[in-house]
């Protein structure tokens, strides 16, 4: 037998409007709270013992909840985001100076150094993100977010601005020829990488025939798992 503290509690009622009464009557400020203010709540017989204000909120949904992760403390939390974030910027110093090289030689060469970094970071932003606690996925998702984001948006926007003199933005054959080359290479690498797909093609053409049930053979069929957050920042990288 163990004894483990507990740290977080999840109540379920039987209709919504029961919840929602529990969570009108615990509308408090997070400083009442953290000072015990017991002066703010109405009813003596919502204290939690006699004496203590609860901190109540609406949960995430049971899926999304990280259960493992519900008792790391902020300051844990705090110094992992910021250690990820220092991994983060570091890869963003050390691809620009790669970009600012290749720009040397041949624009098409940072072009495409541009986009294929863009398309492989994410790979290195999951991992960072996995070494993370996080109470919920939606705040897993978030960090992940950011961090794609920040590296994409950095890596396509601000790095070609920086190392492109400006005397030089208005001329043909530099800014717009830099920006025209970086379109292409988007359009090229993002459309290669997911047509090769190497696992995809082998699960599905050579072991998915090959398993021995009918569920071994479905979970080889499945697609490549994908986050959201990388997705969202598909979207938007172009656009910078």
């Amino acid at each position: 037998q163990q004894s483990y503290p507990t740290t977080n509690v999840f109540c379920t009622f039987e209709t919504e409007a029961d919840q929602r009464q529990v969570l009108t009557a615990y509308n408090l400020g997070s400083l009442d709270v953290r000072r015990n203010n017991t002066k703010c709540i109405v009813n003596e017989q919502h204290l939690f013992r006699g004496n203590l204000v609860l901190k109540v909120k609406e949960p995430d949904e049971p899926n999304t909840v990280r259960w493992q992760d519900l008792n790391a403390k902020w300051k844990e939390r705090l110094k992992q985001q910021a250690l990820t974030t220092l991994c983060t910027l570091v890869a963003i110093g050390l691809i620009a100076f790669l970009i600012r090289l290749l720009n040397n030689v041949e624009v098409q060469f940072a072009a495409y150094a541009i986009a294929i970094t863009n398309g492989v970071f994410p790979v290195f932003a999951k991992f960072l993100t996995s070494l993370e606690s996080h109470s919920s996925e939606g705040g897993k998702q978030r960090m992940l977010y950011f961090k794609i984001a920040l590296f994409r948006w950095v890596n396509t926007a601000v790095v070609i601005t920086l190392i492109t003199p400006i005397t030089s933005t208005l001329e043909e054959d530099s800014l717009i020829r830099q920006i025209d080359a970086l379109f292409i290479a988007e359009i090229v690498t993002t459309n290669v990488i997911q047509l090769l797909d190497v696992m995809g093609h082998l699960d599905r053409h050579i072991f998915a025939p090959r398993a021995q049930t009918q569920d071994a053979m479905n979970l080889k069929m499945q697609g490549v798992p994908f986050e959201l957050a990388e997705r969202y920042t598909n979207m938007t990288k172009m656009y910078v």
